[in-house]
């Protein structure tokens, strides 16, 4: 009972160092493994201190514990300076975490809803996958049709049918040339 009460008060302080911006005390051990700086910053939502990072040369693809790189935090939580620095730093747009969501899957799902469409535009812009399926085998589009954001649905969607022409030229040209 003491464990649950002190886990139970470290999340109370962790909820409201969040609405002050303080810096999050984690709420279990286990999250801290292989967290790296660049990481850190973005969790605290420190843009400056992680430009820094990244303009120092940070590992932008590093992992934390769970699989998730910088890319992916600052996509679930709409930092989308933070993410195109790191998408302009050779951050992997492909990169899955143990779900199989990338990081447009995290924007889409999870971003402020004020700044969802430019961050989804900049991670198309490097070649985000709008085709990928998570492990539940949704893809970015049944998920901007979930959070019912019309122009998100539109700029997704024309971005898959780029990607179904793209795919149909490549099948074409390998029939050619069997």
């Amino acid at each position: 009972m003491r464990r649950i009460a002190a886990l139970l008060a470290r999340a109370d302080k962790a909820r409201a160092a969040a609405r002050t911006e303080e810096p999050v005390e984690p709420v279990h051990e286990w999250e801290l493994r292989q967290r790296t700086p660049l990481i850190e910053a973005v969790l605290r939502g420190d843009t400056e201190s992680a430009l820094r990072l990244i303009r120092e040369g940070a590992d932008v693809n590093a992992t934390d514990g769970w699989g998730w790189t910088a890319l992916h935090h600052a996509a679930n939580t709409g930092r989308q300076d933070v993410a195109r620095a790191l998408l302009d730093s050779g951050a992997d747009v492909t990169a899955t975490v143990s779900c199989s969501r990338t990081a447009l899957h995290l924007a889409v799902a999870s971003a402020p809803l004020e700044r969802v469409n430019e961050l989804v535009r900049d991670l198309m812009a490097f070649k985000a996958d709008v085709t990928a399926r998570d492990w539940n085998g949704r893809t970015v589009l049944q998920y901007a049709e979930h959070r019912n954001c019309p122009e998100l649905v539109r700029d997704v969607d024309e971005d898959d049918d780029h990607h179904r022409r793209r795919r149909r030229r490549r099948v074409a040209a390998a029939a050619s040339h069997a």
